[in-house]
């Protein structure tokens, strides 16, 4: 659907953010955006099991 033009424009980067709580998490980026509308869809990361997705998930679960 890509190559066809039929889905919206994909743009993808790895990114480094920091975190004060944990630290440094690189993460893959994936954005989305939409033809014809102001909306982007960003998707944030981690591969499983690496470092990135445990960071994320102490994030998540953070009270």
């Amino acid at each position: 659907m890509w190559a066809e033009g039929s889905a919206a424009a994909h743009r993808s980067l790895v990114l480094t953010v920091h975190h004060p709580d944990v630290g440094d998490i690189t993460v893959d980026s994936d954005t989305l955006t939409v033809p014809d509308a102001d909306l982007k869809v960003v998707v944030l990361t981690g591969a499983a099991g690496s470092e990135a997705a445990e960071r994320l998930e102490r994030l998540r679960t953070a009270t």
